[in-house]
C-alpha cells in the first residue's frame, strides 16, 4: 500500500464512526502496512489478524510465535470491542476466510 493510499485510508478511518478492515496479501504486507499506518498516527489503535504459517491440517500446526501473536491480537480485538474503541483491523483473505473473525466482531458490535 503507497503513501497517498495510506494517508485516504487514514482520511477515511478519522472521519468516519466506524471501525475499518483492511484485507492484505501476505503477513508482511500486513507488519509493514501496521508500520506506516503508526508513523502517520501513533493513536490508532491497529489489531493485527494473521495468517497461519502451515498448511490446513498439517501435523505440526502454526509456530509458537504466530499462535501467540494471534492470541495477543484477539484479546486486544475483544477489548477494544467490549470498551467500544474504534480500531484498524488488518488481516488476509485467506486467513479472514479460514477463520470467523467478521462474525466475532458482528456478535460483540
Amino acid at each position: 500500500m503507497e503513501g497517498s493510499q495510506l494517508i485516504n485510508v487514514l482520511n477515511c478511518f478519522e472521519n468516519s464512526n466506524n471501525n475499518l478492515i483492511i484485507i492484505l496479501k501476505t503477513n508482511d504486507e500486513i507488519e509493514e502496512v501496521s508500520r506506516n499506518l503508526n508513523f502517520f498516527n501513533k493513536s490508532i489503535k491497529i489489531v493485527k489478524y494473521i495468517e497461519w504459517d502451515c498448511p490446513p491440517y498439517d501435523n505440526f500446526g502454526p509456530s509458537r510465535v504466530n499462535r501467540s501473536k494471534r492470541i495477543i491480537n484477539l484479546v486486544k480485538l475483544n477489548k477494544y470491542i467490549k470498551h467500544k474503541i474504534k480500531f484498524i483491523l488488518l488481516t488476509t483473505d485467506h486467513s479472514s476466510r479460514r477463520s470467523r473473525i467478521y462474525q466475532f466482531i458482528k456478535k460483540k458490535n
